[in-house]
């Protein structure tokens, strides 16, 4: 499809454990048959005003997993001419300014962060032999606020991320300084490298995201790179406890500024993705990670996707991007890598971007139809 690895700029990865996509409905776990359990606490200790939220169903199905019956693999490869990911990306940008709306499927609108987490659970009336349940719903409680948490706040970095790019790609193009008229097309120009600046300080500087070590030139720095990634990775989880169980499964975002005689993009995740799977631990289905309750017989269904993680790479990401953003003088001889986690979309930001301005195409053609 092409000639060299270093003319792909833009690569999405998308990696579906899945199986078993078409089971019927009827034969899968009903959710009161899982809540029961929940059901009998709140009966037995009287509060059934003001519930926590109930435990996800974690029904197969409901994440597009399921659990009796092997599904082929399949690998799809989609490659796209570099100009039309930067076309949609930065008409992205150039709509978004005109679009009121706060529909959740938009790429650019943040998710809200939930409210903090009542764990008063000393002050709540319940009896003695209710305690292990009491504390099941506790570690339980905080679970749910945790996965609640980290969905927003990854919500937050992609989207804060994804404007950031589609502001630099825009800042790129000279088609708004070129027909601009003479007197103030020096003007818009200088703009355009203000933007330019400023969204890419957005991606390389955001404060949430992992500041990697440059990129090896040789053979020698290779080991040296890969001790300084876990490193950081590694303080990472220190300096962000929030992300020191992903109770979520993620998207990790690679942003590459290459050295000076270039990169391929997919060696830079063979390289760092391993590290970052053994350092941050990310899960791929981490929703059977969830206390359960005490007593009783586990779900035969979860009894059977626990077997089956047994058997596969459990603590991986889901997908991953890796970006690159040209060279600027001011860059160091290295390179610059920055990693970023988000949420699973199932979907790359070109491809966000794409569904966002056909929907909008789509919204205006029906208004002025």
């Amino acid at each position: 499809m092409y000639r060299d690895d270093r003319q792909v700029k833009y690569l999405y990865v998308d990696l579906d454990q899945a199986w078993n996509r078409d089971r019927v409905p009827a034969e899968l776990p009903t959710p009161s048959g899982l809540h029961d359990s929940w059901a009998n606490i709140t009966r037995r200790s009287g509060h059934s005003d003001e519930q926590a939220p109930l435990p996800p169903t974690g029904r197969p199905g409901a994440n597009g997993s399921h659990l009796d019956g092997e599904r082929a693999g399949w690998i799809r490869i989609l490659a796209r001419p570099g100009r039309d990911v930067v076309a949609d990306l930065t008409m992205a940008n150039r709509l978004r300014h005109l679009d009121d709306s706060q529909d959740e499927s938009n790429p650019f609108e943040a998710p809200d962060l939930p409210d903090d987490l009542d764990d008063d659970w000393n002050n709540r009336l319940h009896q003695p032999d209710d305690s292990d349940m009491w504390d099941y719903v506790e570690r339980f409680s905080r679970f749910y606020w945790l996965t609640r948490f980290q969905r927003a706040v990854l919500g937050q970095i992609d989207s804060a991320l994804f404007a950031g790019l589609c502001m630099y790609l825009d800042s790129r193009s000279q088609i708004a300084s070129l027909y601009a008229p003479e007197p103030y097309r020096s003007h818009i120009a200088s703009l355009l490298r203000d933007t330019g600046t400023m969204s890419r300080g957005q991606l390389l500087a955001h404060p949430l995201t992992l500041k990697l070590p440059g990129l090896p030139r040789n053979s020698r720095e290779g080991e040296d790179f890969k001790a300084v990634l876990r490193e950081r990775m590694e303080d990472f989880k220190v300096r962000r406890p929030m992300f020191n169980l992903l109770t979520v499964p993620v998207k990790m975002t690679f942003l590459v500024v290459p050295p000076e005689q270039g990169k391929d993009l997919d060696n830079i995740v063979l390289t760092a993705l391993p590290i970052a799977h053994e350092v941050l631990r990310p899960h791929i289905e981490p929703h059977l990670l969830a206390p359960q309750p005490p007593g009783g017989t586990p779900e035969p269904w979860r009894v059977e996707a626990l077997r089956r993680l047994r058997s596969l790479n459990a603590n991986s990401v889901a997908a991953y991007q890796v970006i690159e953003l040209a060279r600027t003088p001011q860059d160091p001889p290295a390179g610059v890598l920055r990693l970023a986690l988000g949420p699973v979309s199932h979907s790359s930001w070109w491809d966000q971007a794409a569904d966002y301005v056909d929907k909008r195409i789509a919204a205006k053609d029906e208004l002025s139809g």
